[in-house]
């Protein structure tokens, strides 16, 4: 009953949920030990302390759960969940060995065109595209997406809507932004027609919002985050530690920014929580974000020397971690913010490396016809060394700037606004 009870509020409630998954767990530890059910109310116990912001705890219920259980459907949960865990704990090794492990054994088991291959390869797909592996990533990503329809049950909103998600998310991170935009919307179409609701759909709305931000569509990217926190309050309330929703936070002061409301995304920001699991972190990934969008921030209000400082904090936490490797457009973003601050107090030799490594890290991973993104690093670069009289080579890079920019009839003012403000000044 009470693994059924904690089942059930899964998408109603995560207090509730994680409730009756620990009082489960209890019970079959002190009562049941080798009771098959232990291990679905770990495997339980260990989602709602994710959800619940409790990543360590939530790594120790699965890890305990594994060695248990040789359902081979249950082992390919159980991994998939860990990896997930152990991204928020930046153990991206950890996290792409699981999903390799579960990968391997799914295909061994149940074939390449299995739902649950499908599963285990766009997740594995999504995590290499999110840490610097976007090559096999992208690989990854498209052969799920291939695959639908073509084994029993692939054709089922349970495995085609994360498909597509995670597709489409890679999409829009390479800068494919229309093509992304197309497949989101119909994510969150097709989230509202099965009534979705709670953190599955809080994700799908947060992903459309993304689209909406970087389109331009600001009013809409509102809505959508306005929605997907009203979700995420609904179902994780006051009760779950405060850092389970720091990237609703960073969202939206995100929107904040492109909106050119610069003041309030610093007020936002505040609200930024350290993870419970800080000391067994390599690096505190959304504390990161925080401080390059506090700089982004800062610059547009002028506080240049803040700006500076905000951003060089953020480089030096990439930099030194053990993890750098996974984690090149944070070291990216980091790079532009720091770049743009040294030119702004007027040292554009120190900005030039900065504004370099911040192209040389797009140019690596984005699509470099399509990424807006990388547009707006190499427009900064241009703009520093057109200030070092290097004439020739920043007409090459506001050039390259303006292609991607042309390619999207459709761009949201803040990407646009860096070519078109340095096109104007050549």
């Amino acid at each position: 009953m009470l693994v059924e009870l904690a089942r059930y509020a899964m998408y109603e409630s995560i207090p509730r949920m994680q409730r009756n998954a620990e009082a489960a767990v209890r019970f079959y530890r002190e009562r049941q030990p080798r009771d098959g059910m232990r291990v679905t109310a770990l495997r339980l116990a260990g989602r709602a302390r994710f959800w619940a912001g409790d990543y360590a705890g939530s790594a120790a219920a699965y890890h305990e759960a594994l060695p248990a259980d040789d359902d081979v459907a249950t082992r390919l949960t159980l991994l998939v969940e860990l990896a997930d865990t152990e991204l928020k704990l930046a153990d991206v090794a950890g996290a792409e060995r699981g999903l390799r492990e579960a990968l391997a054994l799914s295909h061994q088991r149940n074939g390449e065109t299995h739902v649950d291959t499908l599963h285990v390869e766009t997740r594995l797909g999504a995590l290499l595209h999110a840490t610097g592996r976007r090559s096999e990533g992208r690989t990854l990503l498209a052969s799920a997406l291939d695959k639908l329809g073509k084994g029993p049950g692939t054709n089922t909103p349970n495995i085609v809507e994360p498909v597509r998600r995670n597709y489409a998310s890679g999409l829009l991170a390479d800068g494919r932004i229309e093509q992304a935009a197309t497949m989101l919307a119909e994510d969150v179409a097709h989230a509202r027609a099965g009534a979705l609701r709670g953190l599955p759909l809080a994700n799908a709305l947060r992903a459309q919002a993304l689209v909406d931000r970087t389109l331009g569509r600001y009013d809409a990217a509102q809505r959508e985050l306005d929605e997907a926190l009203a979700a995420w309050n609904a179902t994780g309330g006051a009760e779950v530690h405060p850092s389970a929703g720091n990237a609703l936070v960073l969202d939206r002061a995100g929107l904040q920014i492109a909106r050119g409301d610069a003041a309030a995304a610093l007020v936002t920001l505040e609200a930024v929580a350290t993870p419970r699991d800080v000391a067994v972190m390599p690096l505190v990934v959304d504390e990161t974000a925080a401080r390059i969008l506090s700089s982004q921030a800062l610059l547009m209000l002028g506080r240049a020397d803040e700006a500076r400082a905000a951003a060089r904090q953020a480089l030096d936490m990439v930099v030194r971690s053990s993890v750098r490797e996974y984690f090149p457009l944070l070291e990216a973003d980091a790079a532009l913010r720091l770049g743009q601050a040294q030119q702004r107090l007027g040292d554009p030799g120190e900005a030039r490396a900065s504004l370099e490594r911040a192209v040389e890290l797009r140019t690596a991973n984005d699509d470099p016809q399509a990424s807006p993104w990388l547009a707006e690093a190499d427009a900064a670069l241009a703009s520093c060394l057109a200030a070092l009289g290097e004439r020739p080579a920043a007409r090459a890079l506001l050039q390259a700037a303006a292609r991607i920019d042309a390619n999207h009839p459709r761009l949201g003012a803040h990407l646009r606004e860096p070519v078109a403000r340095l096109a104007l000044a050549k």
